[in-house]
């Protein structure tokens, strides 16, 4: 036995042990947790903190880090990759102990980090291949297939989703999303084509999807109280249609009327609002597009009103078509 040394550090006890000049009883079930708080608090209290962390994980390694636990090698080796930013990069059965979701994330955020590098991915499966620009499956050491996105036995609906992800990536709203968020989009998009008057949507119907004009013209039209329409903003390419009323579960106000004949990418609002709740750069985006064609819709009544009190017409029965 040793007396216990405030002044000393005793290697052969934890940092807690050396912070309470002991050791908690394991008879002590919760309270060792008040113990701990604690200490903590002290700690934090003298600045002492991040200091108590270094003492932590300052540990000798062996090579490769063979002796330090595998979530510990795996985090040493993604800040080393980002900080390397290799041009191949080798990813085998990386965070193989995370969830699909986990390490799903993982992979758009090493492309985000490291855009120009090409990333190998060594796994035992894959839950969907189809998210990597070449999948290649090798059985008993012999490659037993190579595909490609756009060379799939479905090569139809593979071409399809990819022209339906340029269309979305050529959009300002939705440039900054990544190539899977683009992908959940597209994957629950459809196209939607549309003649002269016909109409796409209604007033007072659910919002259930959300609408972006890829070609034409149409026309967003207020329904008066006399059965007749205004028209309160024209809709061109790149525009979407819709989303207000989503994001609000709210019934739409407008009608959506075709001027000319248009191809319109229809979105499910279910799908639309997993990125929005999920990505807080896309949610910006589309806030400030909502506010953008709020104002301009604004300002377009405003004339409109205006327009209509200089030529002493009752704005009530002010034709925008007619008068434009």
């Amino acid at each position: 036995f040793e007396t216990i040394d405030p002044e000393k550090y005793y290697p052969a006890m934890t940092v807690m042990g050396n912070a309470i000049f002991g050791r908690v009883s394991r008879i002590a079930g919760a309270r060792e947790e008040l113990i701990e708080d604690i200490v903590v608090d002290v700690l934090s209290e003298n600045g002492l903190r991040r200091l108590a962390a270094q003492s932590i994980h300052d540990l000798e390694t062996s090579s490769g880090g063979s002796n330090l636990p595998p979530v510990f090698r795996e985090r040493i080796a993604f800040s080393r990759a980002g900080i390397k930013k290799p041009d191949i990069l080798i990813l085998a059965n990386s965070l193989a102990s995370h969830d699909a979701h986990a390490r799903h994330l993982m992979r758009d955020r090493i492309s985000d980090l490291m855009p120009d590098t090409t990333k190998i991915f060594i796994e035992r499966e894959f839950t969907n291949p189809r998210n990597y620009d070449l999948f290649v499956e090798i059985a008993d050491g012999r490659i037993d297939g190579a595909t490609r996105r756009e060379e799939t036995e479905d090569s139809d609906a593979s071409q399809d989703l990819n022209r339906k992800i340029a269309a979305l990536a050529r959009t300002d709203l939705f440039r900054t999303l990544s190539r899977s968020q683009l992908r959940l989009l597209a994957f629950g998009s459809q196209w939607y084509e549309a003649e002269p008057g016909r109409k796409i949507f209604s007033a007072g119907e659910k919002a259930d999807a959300a609408y972006l004009c890829i070609k034409g013209l149409a026309g967003l039209y207020w329904p008066a109280s006399n059965g007749e329409t205004r028209l309160v903003s024209e809709i061109v390419p790149g525009r979407l249609i819709g989303d207000l009323s989503i994001m609000l579960s709210q019934q739409r106000s407008l009608h959506l009327i075709a001027k000319e004949d248009c191809v319109f990418l229809r979105i499910g609002g279910r799908d639309l609002m997993a990125v929005i709740e999920n990505d807080a750069m896309a949610a910006s985006s589309l806030m400030r597009s909502v506010a953008d064609n709020l104002s301009g819709a604004v300002d377009t009544l405003r004339a409109m009103r205006t327009y209509a009190t200089e030529r002493g017409v009752d704005f009530s029965e002010f034709d925008s078509k007619k008068d434009k």
